[in-house]
């Protein structure tokens, strides 16, 4: 699973606390409201009616009428803050669960689909995670991931299910999705638009001083994603817009593009485009080459990948061997251009025939030992 931790308090403090209050206090019904969940105390609904008798507040709960606990701050810093309610007027007739001081936990959640397991302890080890959880749910999850808000989801989901749990510790379980934050988490999802449709992009590379697409990965029902290749694919110059993670930005064709897609859904029409420069993937080019690099590929892949795409640019050929060090030294030199890109897609660059790198080559030749011709290209 290998779940990534987003916040963490120490919860004992509280939780020491609130065992104290409720062992000298033995006739007290501690409530929480929604907006404070404690798990092990009976949650107010959200919709409690409010009322007023002599200048005081007061709900109405399932169980009887409530008013707010004056908890001393001198007494218990923690517990002074949590916002809990006392039952003063029980119904007659009517159980109310006693409060119970819940054991800390842990919380794990899946952030695309809001799956989460709870876990019996204060920090998440391999061990932990082998044992089962206390407690499962699914939670619906907010539109932008914030610790705090989902870590109260969680309390509150315990605290209905009346489990006395109180997890400290929250846990993003690491998913394979496209667009994620610098932190592994789900990112907002990149779209393309073309005044007509606008589609998901799981993937893109733009070349960035003519705003050329390179690489575009997109999902959509046939007849959309053939609207999109269209607008790439016609004679006239039509204008894109790519609304992705910190980039908002129009973009146009360069016409000369190969295509390939994929079914997903033959029922619903579902299918993946992807839309590549020619000059990404042809063995030989003129001016210059693209070079796509999926999240994920090693780095004598990439090296080996490079030497090729700069090979496809050059009069001469590139061996893999020499991939890595011309990749540093070209970047140093100016040589290596990024290219703008995301999603699936780790990293890109424009390889231009310039003779520089011609020139490049002949002085590692000469005066680095290191870089040598392969001995299979010498027999």
């Amino acid at each position: 699973m290998n779940p990534i931790l987003t916040f963490q308090e120490d919860v004992k403090p509280l939780l020491t606390e609130l065992g104290s209050y409720i062992a000298q206090h033995p006739d007290a019904t501690l409530l929480c409201p929604v907006a404070r969940p404690l798990p092990g105390l009976p949650m107010i609904p959200e919709n409690a009616e409010h009322l007023y008798r002599n200048y005081r507040h007061y709900l109405q709960t399932p169980w009887g009428l409530a008013t707010y606990t004056d908890i001393r701050y001198h007494q218990y810093p923690q517990l002074s803050y949590a916002g809990l309610y006392t039952l003063v007027e029980p119904k007659p007739d009517v159980v109310c669960p006693r409060p119970t001081v819940p054991a800390p936990a842990v919380a794990v959640v899946q952030p695309l689909n809001g799956l989460t397991a709870v876990y019996a302890g204060d920090r998440l080890t391999a061990e932990v995670l082998a044992t089962a959880p206390v407690w499962e749910g699914k939670l619906t999850l907010p539109d932008h991931w914030n610790e705090l808000d989902v870590l109260a989801l969680v309390r509150r989901e315990l605290a209905q299910a009346g489990a006395p749990w109180y997890p400290g510790a929250l846990y993003a379980e690491r998913v394979a999705y496209p667009w994620l934050t610098p932190e592994g988490l789900p990112a907002q999802t990149a779209y393309i638009a073309n005044g007509e449709v606008r589609l998901p992009v799981s993937g893109y590379v733009i070349e960035p001083d003519s705003k050329e697409v390179v690489y575009l990965s997109l999902v959509g029902h046939k007849t959309a994603a053939r609207s999109i290749w269209g607008s790439l694919n016609t004679m006239h110059q039509r204008k894109l817009t790519l609304d992705a993670p910190g980039l908002h930005t129009t973009v146009i064709s360069s016409h000369n593009y190969a295509t390939y897609t994929a079914s997903v859904d033959a029922d619903t029409g579902l299918l993946r485009m992807q839309i590549v420069d020619r000059r990404a993937l042809a063995a030989d080019v003129e001016d210059r080459a693209y070079l796509v690099i999926p999240h994920g590929l090693d780095a004598a892949a990439s090296d080996s990948a490079f030497a090729v795409r700069l090979g496809a640019v050059l009069p001469i050929g590139v061996p893999a061997q020499w991939g890595a060090k011309l990749r540093e030294v070209g970047d140093d030199l100016g040589l290596v251009r990024p290219c703008l890109c995301g999603g699936d897609v780790g990293a890109a660059y424009t390889l231009t025939a310039d003779a520089q790198w011609l020139d490049l080559i002949a002085g590692l030749l000469r005066d680095d030992p290191a870089f040598v011709i392969p001995e299979t290209l010498t027999v």
